[in-house]
């Protein structure tokens, strides 16, 4: 298992369907962080695929959990690198939004790192979310937005902000429901946009989103893993934020 790619069961039972063939590889996956890291992320989309068996291009994982952390984690030799993301915490706190890329070859510790340094801030009570980007979602528009947001919109924000959004972004949402459809669930009332729309007033759109987010949150940490792997929207989406947001409370760590 650990040596060899497995076979694809849809080679051995063409009839299978597209996404179970998807799911069963992701249970397989060598490294462990790219596996179902809960039970419960894995049923959500056996659920999803009962109910939706001809989507053939829905996201694995999106209800997955991140896993525990290890709250004796030791860091050898990254000190330097541990201070210098716990620093950008007085950063935050200023109102002034930083990017942090931690470089390295894969197994050099960069995630480790990133769970020492949650693990040193988890006292602040800043929200923290995290996404994994892979080669089998790098051709999907702003994967790791729509998992990240969908996450923050389930389990993080009040009617009250939910509500605070959709006065705010109003003329926006049109636009956004078309990245993020599970906004239908929030804002029943308001249709996705059927026109052409430009990629400036797209990002325009998902600058608002997340600077009226962090003013419902506070303070927020985004880690998004492997970014070499996101595709080419989110990356355009990152390049504004970061000339256009200089003063939101923002941490975005990538590796």
């Amino acid at each position: 298992h650990l040596t060899y790619e497995p076979i694809k069961p849809i080679i051995l039972k063409p009839n299978l369907p597209v996404m179970l063939n998807k799911i069963i590889l992701k249970l397989l996956k060598k490294e462990p962080d790219e596996r179902y890291q809960t039970a419960e992320g894995l049923l959500e989309d056996i659920r999803y695929l009962i109910k939706n068996p001809h989507n053939e291009k829905f996201i694995l994982g999106l209800n997955d959990k991140r896993a525990k952390l290890n709250y004796q984690i030791k860091i050898v030799g990254r000190e330097n690198e541990l201070k210098v993301l716990i620093n950008k915490i007085d950063l935050l706190k200023e109102n002034k939004s930083s990017f942090v890329l931690i470089e390295g070859q894969s197994g050099l510790g960069k995630s480790k790192l990133v769970d020492a340094f949650y693990e040193k801030i988890l006292v602040e009570r800043i929200e923290f979310f995290s996404y994994k980007c892979s080669k089998t979602t790098q051709n999907i528009p702003y994967t790791p937005l729509v998992k990240i947001i969908k996450e923050i919109f389930e389990k993080n924000l009040s009617k009250k902000s939910k509500k605070t959004i959709k006065d705010q972004l109003i003329e926006h949402l049109p636009i956004l429901m078309n990245i993020f459809p599970f906004l239908k669930n929030y804002y029943k009332k308001v249709k996705p946009s059927i026109d052409v729309v430009q990629n400036k007033n797209i990002l325009k759109s998902l600058n608002l989103l997340c600077k009226e987010i962090i003013n419902q949150l506070n303070q927020l940490i985004i880690f998004i893993d492997d970014i070499q792997w996101a595709d080419e929207d989110s990356i355009d989406f990152l390049k504004s934020f970061q000339q256009q947001m200089k003063s939101e409370k923002i941490l975005f760590i990538f590796t």
